[in-house]
Parts: structure tokens; sequence; C-alpha cells
């Protein structure tokens, strides 16, 4: 391979800025920072760690980890090793994790403690271990090779299975040296990264900023979600460069950004529309248009857009890239007319892993330069304007995009073929009438007398297709077919496919009765593109997205002229609970009580919220209950005319009890609490006991109850709290002989973050606005002044992996105050991780036995 470059390398280039700016923030995730000078310094270590395993230049592993400093290192570290990684996002699918391990050649799987048990089935090298111990080895700088494969990226295939894309060091470098000139990226920049790690943008949100000496700010994917908050982060952290696709730029629009920020955008993805760009335009420092594929290495084109452009185009090349737009003959065709775009230079990967056919046919020898290199056909449709800009006119195969998703229909296609019950089937694209994108899937059966009903055979088709598949290729609309239609050829006549009936399913409608009912309806139509939408049809299970979710709230709040809760429809998804919800919000019949899973007949279960305040946490977890069982949250809310109520526990469990009472007024109850709303809850069953209503559940999600030494007199506390300190000596001793390198991770980071906190005077919580942070002070006034009495009740302790130490490992001290018992139940997962995927599923299992237990007594 042409060394195009002399001695820059991505490491090289890093160093600089390390040696130049050692005390500069490289990266940034919450209140956790790395400097330039730790960030080579660790990721060096590390790098010679992977080689003491036996790690050799040109293996391959899989890594799996959420967002974060650890896995920016963990990135940096093989790349230094010139060990290829497959960036595995961590929810996908097991299924779909096995295969993309088998098809690359991963020899494992690098990921945190928290997935170990998730991904037991296969080789694991536990990141946290390495961690541990990184400083035990010294790395010996080395010439890299260009050729390398930095990563392997996996895109949706057309045979039915996904496709890897593996990417040159050269080819990386390529695209990072262009951009340094080309917007400009400088040491005063702060880019965000926001974009999972399985796709490939997030490889430039990394690389980008760390050779120009700039700061990466790390996002977690809720507030990804959340336009408000992206919206929040971006100003709060005065982020100067974004990459997004335009369904996220469109959802910080409709999140109320008006002004104009310091902020050079990155649109790429999916088009860009003209409506889109005037928007950001007026509210960016620069807008630039990115076109590229995978196989080209992220960007091969960009435009910086202007208000004055009369059409959108994807501009042309970047360095060392090549552009042709040919006929089906492979001849250039005339400026200005329509033909495939082929991209070639330093760019282009050498083709597809374990796939030579499909290579063969997409990445072809370029008869326009000698020696011939390769160029890859893009299958887009483009023509040549008069300025040389291209204009991106669209696929010429079934290749759609999605909300920034590249995906192949035709692996949706064979998956849902593989699927029992049916004979054929064919996903398209539909874009309703207020040009929202739909997955619908069209299918016919084997067994066209099968006597299940076109609804229960598409829950089977959707709960299976979401243990194969990334929940954006799941198709939202689903039409049973006597026959596919076919044209003279034999193949699916697809124009003749009839247009989806979007979830008009009038056997389940029920009418809007009230006018505001009415109103909401009318809102969820023009933005859903439904014509008929009944008081109880689900909003998300109607292809709602966070984007339409967004823009009907500020619908409904300017109609009806109240101020909505930004996750108003996540917790109310249908008509009939969001305008209940919304008037009883007028009358302030409930200020804390919020439904997750209202659903159902069996005794419902009120969960309080955490330290947190709020309950959205528990979503995923109650999503692996069934589907009849109701389960509440109560929130913490701030009111100026309800100061007291946060003063003791006492008070905070009459009013949540207020509110359950109100909601349920006769009974049975099942009570829960996380963390220290279990001490709520505690309270909670004690007053509801006393007034002679029946509890048939209290259960603690990880509440731990210590020693109250606070409320000992000097000369006791002094005592009781050195006696613990030799048996926290015993614990520690005995955690590090079991598991040393977890253990001692686990110290030097929980010390290391008690120090910064200290210094730099920072929470738990460094994004809650300040009325929040009172209010969780408040309530841990409360929890110290509290005082714990034995009650008639039986417990259910759902028990955490903490490597912490408890006064009272094997009850958390409720055996003292639970008078009938306690029930143990050991879920995966720390503390903090107990609501959360891959554990959320495994708690939800044990939780779902109790709530059966007491359903049936």
């Amino acid at each position: 391979m042409v060394n195009y470059f002399g001695e820059k390398t991505i490491p090289f280039l890093i160093k600089q800025q390390a040696q130049q700016l050692p005390n500069q923030v490289a990266i940034q995730h919450h209140a956790k920072k790395i400097s330039y000078s730790d960030l080579t310094l660790a990721s060096d270590q590390l790098a010679a760690c992977f080689l003491s395993k036996g790690y050799k230049p040109n293996d391959i592993v899989a890594v799996a980890m959420d967002r974060s400093i650890e896995m920016s290192v963990c990135l940096l570290a093989l790349l230094k090793a010139e060990i290829t990684y497959v960036p595995i996002d961590p929810t996908l699918p097991v299924d779909r994790i096995s295969f993309l391990m088998e098809d690359s050649g991963a020899r494992t799987i690098i990921t945190a403690n928290a997935y170990s048990a998730t991904y037991s089935a296969f080789p694991l090298l536990l990141f946290d271990e390495l961690w541990a111990v990184r400083t035990q080895h010294h790395y010996v700088p080395k010439i890299f090779n260009l050729a390398h494969l930095v990563y392997i990226i996996y895109t949706s295939g057309s045979t039915g299975l996904p496709k890897g894309v593996g990417i040159s060091h050269q080819s990386l470098l390529n695209l990072l040296l262009h951009r340094l000139t080309e917007p400009g990226v400088t040491y005063t920049d702060n880019m965000l990264g926001l974009t999972t790690m399985s796709f490939d943008i997030s490889e430039e949100e990394l690389y980008l900023p760390l050779i120009a000496g700039a700061k990466l700010t790390i996002v977690d994917q809720d507030v990804v979600r959340d336009g408000f908050a992206l919206l929040e982060i971006v100003k709060k952290e005065k982020i100067t460069l974004m990459q997004a696709t335009p369904y996220i730029w469109q959802m910080m629009i409709e999140a109320g950004w008006k002004e104009k920020l310091p902020i050079v955008a990155f649109c790429g993805g999916e088009a860009l529309t003209k409506q889109l760009a005037e928007q950001l335009l007026a509210r960016c420092k620069a807008l630039w248009n990115m076109y590229g594929p995978t196989e080209t290495t992220i960007c091969a084109l960009a435009k910086q857009l202007s208000i004055d452009d009369e059409l959108i185009s994807i501009g042309k090349p970047i360095t060392n890239t090549e552009i042709y737009i040919l006929n089906e003959s492979l001849d250039a065709v005339d400026k200005g007319t329509e033909g495939e775009l082929y991209i070639g230079g330093l760019g282009v990967a050498n083709g597809y892993i374990s796939r030579p056919a499909l290579t063969a046919e997409k990445f072809i020898p370029n008869p326009f330069l000698m020696p011939k290199q390769l160029m890859y056909a893009t299958g887009d449709l483009v023509k040549q304007l008069p300025n040389g800009d291209l204009q991106f006119i669209g696929r010429k195969d079934t290749q759609v995009k999605i909300r920034g998703y590249r995906i192949e229909t035709e692996e949706i296609d064979f998956q849902l073929k593989a699927q029992p019950l049916i004979k054929d089937a064919l996903v398209m694209v539909h874009q309703d009438k207020v040009e929202n994108a739909r997955l619908v899937a069209y299918y016919t059966l084997k067994n066209p007398q099968n006597k299940l009903t076109a609804v229960a055979i598409e829950t089977i088709l959707k709960e299976n297709l979401e243990k194969l598949l990334p929940a954006y290729m799941v198709p939202v609309d689903y039409v049973l077919l006597p026959n596919m239609p076919l044209l003279p050829s034999g193949k699916i006549d697809r124009k003749s496919l009839p247009k989806p009936l979007i979830k008009n399913n009038t056997s389940n409608y029920v009418a809007p009765s009230t006018p505001n009912e009415e109103i909401v309806a009318q809102i969820w139509m023009q933005n859903t593109g439904i014509n008929k939408i009944g008081v109880d049809d689900d909003f998300f299970e109607l292809g709602g997205t966070s984007l339409i979710a967004l823009k009907t709230k500020i619908q409904i709040e300017k109609k009806l002229a109240k101020r909505l809760s930004p996750s108003i429809l996540f917790k109310y998804p249908t008509i009939k609970q969001l305008v209940n919800a919304i008037e009883n919000n007028a009358a302030e019949e409930f200020k804390s009580l919020i439904p997750i899973q209202p659903n159902g007949d069996k005794v419902p279960l009120y969960i309080v919220h955490g330290i947190g305040l709020n309950v959205l946490g528990y979503r995923s977890m109650v999503a692996h209950l069934k589907a009849d069982q109701p389960v509440y949250g109560l929130q913490a809310f701030d009111d100026d005319n309800e100061k007291t109520i946060y003063n003791n526990i006492e008070s905070i469990a009459e009013f949540y009890n207020s509110e359950v009472l109100k909601h349920n007024p006769t009974g049975p109850y099942a009570i829960g609490g996380y963390s220290i709303g279990g001490i709520i809850a505690f309270e909670m069953v004690k007053q509801l006991k006393a007034k002679g209503k029946e509890v048939k559940l209290l259960a603690m999600f990880d509440t731990n109850v210590q020693i109250p030494t606070h409320q000992f007199q000097f000369g006791k506390k002094i005592a009781v709290k050195s006696l613990r300190q030799f048996e926290k000596l015993k614990f520690r001793l005995k955690s590090i002989k079991k598991a040393p390198t977890k253990n001692i991770s686990y110290l030097i980071q929980s010390n290391i973050d008690g120090v910064r906190k200290l210094i730099n005077k920072q929470t738990d919580f460094p994004n809650y606005p300040k009325y929040m942070l009172v209010l969780m002070k408040e309530i841990m006034n409360a929890f110290y002044r509290y005082k714990l009495v034995p009650i008639a009740v039986k417990i259910d302790v759902f028990k955490a992996n903490n490597l912490y130490f408890i006064d009272d490992p094997k009850y958390l001290g409720w055996n003292d105050y639970a008078l009938e018992g306690v029930n143990v139940h050991d879920v995966p997962g720390n503390h903090a991780e107990i609501f959360k995927a891959p554990h959320d599923k495994e708690l939800a299992i044990k939780l779902q036995c109790r709530l059966d237990e007491i359903n049936v007594t």
C-alpha cells in the first residue's frame, strides 16, 4: 500500500496533542473526565495488556460496551495494538450478536462486568479486569500498517443476513485529516458523542476531536431520545460540533430550539430536506450536508449549505476520493443526466467480510484508472448539477433509510419467511399522508385455514422479530394477503400491493366521547397519518416515534392551553389515559401517581421512586412483566403549595398513600420501593395496615437498612462505627481473595470518584436542575430523622450483586423489622443496574413469580 500520509497516523496525531495539551480534557462523560496525557497513557497500557494476553495484530475481537470514557479508551487501545474490533450495541438481540461473532471471526467479546451474564455463552474478556491490571504493562511504540483494519461495521444485508465492512487505518485517517481542514476542527472545539457504537459515525465522533486536541462530550442513549434533554446538553456543555441524522436535528427543533448557537452541524445518514436545512441554517454557525455509505468510510462527499441554495445537494468528493456517474453499461452519463453513483479512492473498503460473491458485485475494478483500483457501486441514483455538485435522487434497489438507519428490507423478508406460520413475505416502506416512514410487512400463510386472527399473528411475528432484529428493523404494520401479486416474470408486483390500512381496526375502535378527546384524536391523526384513532389505541403501537410524540405534545399544549410534561405521552400512551391525565392534573387529582403499565385486573403494584426522584427507569423492567399486570410509579414532584410534604418520611408516605387510595380505594395492595424509596414504601404499608387495608406484597428493590449510627449518641456512635470498621476490613479481605481484580478495580474507581466529587463539589446527579437537587436533599434529611419500628408484614427483598460493605448482607437489615419474615431474591447487576438491560429481564421474572402468587391467594 502506498503511504500517502508519511508518519501521520491516528495514534501519532493524538500523541502530538497529548504533548502539546497534556492537561486538556480529552473526553467527558457526565462528571467524569480524562485528560490527553491520561488518555494516552491508559490506552498505551491497555494496548500492551491486550498483546500480553496473546492477541496479535489483525486478530478480531468484538466490543460490546455502553458509551463511556472506558469504551473510548478500549477502542483506542485496540487500534494501537492493531487488533480489529467489531463494535456491537449492547442492546442488540443475543442471536444477532452470535451471528456477528461467527461471521466476523471474532475471538472474544470485550465487555463490562454488567454484561458478563448476558454474554456468558461467548468467550469473554472483561474490560474491568484489564483496566485494574493495565499499569503492570508497558507499551512499545511501533510502526503502524495503514492497511490494518481498524474496525468491522455490520450493515443490513440484502441476502437476509447483515454484512460486515472492514475499514482500514488509511481510509479512516484520510477522512479525519480532511475534516481538520474542511470544515476545520481545532483544540477549542467540543464535539458531542451521541451515536451508538454499531453505527460508523461513532468512529468519527471518537477520533476526530482527539486528533485535533478538542474535547469529546459523550451522552447516554436516553438523552439522545429526548429532544429537550439533547438541546439542554448542547447549550450547557457549549457544544461546537455535532453530527446527527435529520431525525435528531428535527427532534431538537421541535423541542423548542429557536436561538442561534455557535455549533457547526453535520447532517447525514439520510436525505436532508430544504425545510430542515433552512431551519438549521437559522440556528447554527454552519451546516454541512454529508453523504457516504459505510463501504466508503463514513463520508465521501460533503457540502456546506447556505440560505441561498435552491437545491439541497450532497456536494463534491472529499480529499483523495473519485466519483463516477454511470449507466448500466458502466459508461459515464452526460452532465445533468441521472445515473448510478460509483465511488473510488482511499475511502473505499476492500469488500465484505466472508462475502466473495457480493464483494465482486459491489466492489468492481475501476475502468477509469491505471493501475486499476476498486470502486464501490452505491446503488444510489444521482445527477451532476451545473456547479459540479451532486444531487441525490433515490435508490435503485430495496435499501431504505429510516431515521438515519440503513436497512436492507430483504433482511427482514428473510427473517419473516423463516417464521413457522409464513409462506411468503415482503417488507416495504410506506410514506403515510404526513410523510412518516413506516415499515410494512406483507405476508401470506402456509396454512390459509389457520384459525389465528390477523391481530394474533401480528403479535407473534412482532415478538419473534424483536428477538432477531434491532428495534428499528421491526415492521410497524402487517398486511395479510391471500397471495402475493405477481408480474409475468414471476416476481412480486410491488406496485399492486395494497396500501396498509394503518391500524384502522374498527373491531376494537372506541370513538372519542368528550371535546378534549376529540381534540387529541385530531392532533394524533394529523401527525400519524391515520384516519381513525380510538381512545384506547396505543400511540406507540400506531407507529408513533419520539419526534411525533414531541410534535403532538406541543400542539396539544397550544390547543388546551396547558403545560404538559415532556414525557407525558410515554406515561399515558392512549387518548383516554392522556386526556384523563391532563384533566386530572388541572384538578390536581394525581401529582405523583404515574401509570407505567395500567392494563389488567390483577393486584396493582405501586413502586416508589429512588433518590433520582422519577420512575421512568422502571419502564424497561415492567415491559418484561405479564401484559395483564398493572404497575404504577410514585414519582416525586415539586409544588410550592406542598412544601411540607417532604419534611419527613411519614408525611411523604401519607401523601403517596392518598394518591394510591384515590386510585384504588378498596385494595388489596402491592407496594414496592427502590433504594431510599423502600423506606417510604415501608412507612406506607405501616400506615395502610393501620387503616385496616390488606397489603399482599411489600417489595424492597435493593433497599439496604444499615445500623442507624446517625441517630445514636456520640459515644455509642463512635463505638459502633469502630466495630463496623473491623467488619468492613474482614469483608474487604474476603472479597479481594474471592475476586481480586474486580474488587480492587471497584475500590480504586470509587475512591477516585469520591475525591473528584469532593474537589469539584459534584453530586451523583450533575445534570439535574437545582429544584430537584433541593428535593433530594430534603428526602435524605427526612430519611436521617426517620426511625424504623417492626411491623407485622412479610418483606420480599430483591437483592443486587453489590461490591460495597453491607451490615446485613443476607437480609439487608429487614429481618429486624419484618415480623412475618423476609424472602430474599438474588438478582443480577449492582444497585444502579438492576432495572437496566440486560438485568431488568431477570428481575422481572422473579418479581412476576411473586406477583402471580399473591394473585391466586
